[in-house]
């Protein structure tokens, strides 16, 4: 049962620590929402999961709450909490999902690889339909600008260049496969199944949703060789 009233509060709302391990009390709306929309089978994906512990998004849904899904990881595996190490493409994270027998309807997606994540979930949304995503997105471009990074399946971040796509070339494109903006934080947008959504969440302006860029949160990025801040290279991005 849903409660679309109760989700529309998520506005209203002031994230705090509730003892999860997200970056930046990204749980906090997770577990909010799932409060209010009943979950299908209290299943979760995440990639990068980094170790599964450490700013883990889905920490506190397998600890407080019992739940179970798949958490992948260029670098880090530990079969005790499915965590598996593999370099995940777009087209491979379908053959992925199904090696880890990932239902085609579950609950709750997080997707975090500093690079070609448009892509990535674009492929996931072609056959599997979570009823919330969390997708890291690029806030340093404007709330009208729907731009992407050119696909590059060896794309490793330098912590330096830009990457990943804009905030509304995400909205546009899950819009195609049935999703609209719930809210953004920092710089990670939420996006819920529609029919979950209440005409208030539907109706959202999206300068609501996200009202500025927000360069200065990259300015303390100065990657492995020393370049201070960052840089942007047109030639890298596309408009979607």
């Amino acid at each position: 049962m849903t409660s679309l009233q109760t989700l529309d509060n998520i506005y209203n709302l002031t994230p705090v620590n509730i003892g999860g391990k997200s970056q930046k009390n990204q749980d906090f709306y997770i577990d909010y929402v799932f409060k209010c929309v009943e979950p299908i089978n209290k299943f979760f994906v995440e990639f990068g999961a980094v170790d599964g512990f450490q700013m883990s998004n889905t920490f506190w849904l397998r600890r407080k709450h019992k739940w179970t899904g798949l958490l992948l990881d260029g670098f880090y595996e530990n079969s005790i909490i499915n965590l598996h190490k593999k370099f995940i493409t777009k087209d491979n994270i379908v053959s992925i999902f199904e090696e880890f027998n990932v239902p085609e309807e579950f609950d709750f997606l997080s997707v975090d690889l500093d690079g070609m994540d448009f892509y990535v979930l674009e492929s996931i949304l072609k056959k599997y339909k979570p009823t919330l995503i969390q997708v890291e997105t690029n806030l340093r471009f404007e709330p009208n600008q729907s731009v992407v990074i050119k696909y590059d399946e060896n794309w490793i971040w330098d912590y330096r260049s830009w990457y990943g796509a804009s905030p509304l070339a995400y909205k546009k494109m899950t819009a195609n496969y049935g999703y609209v903006p719930l809210i953004m934080h920092h710089d990670d947008l939420f996006l819920i199944n529609e029919k979950y959504a209440s005409d208030l969440i539907k109706n959202k302006p999206w300068l609501e949703i996200q009202p500025r860029s927000n360069k200065q949160i990259y300015n303390t990025h100065v990657g492995s060789v020393g370049f201070p801040k960052f840089y942007f290279d047109k030639n890298n991005f596309t408009e979607y």
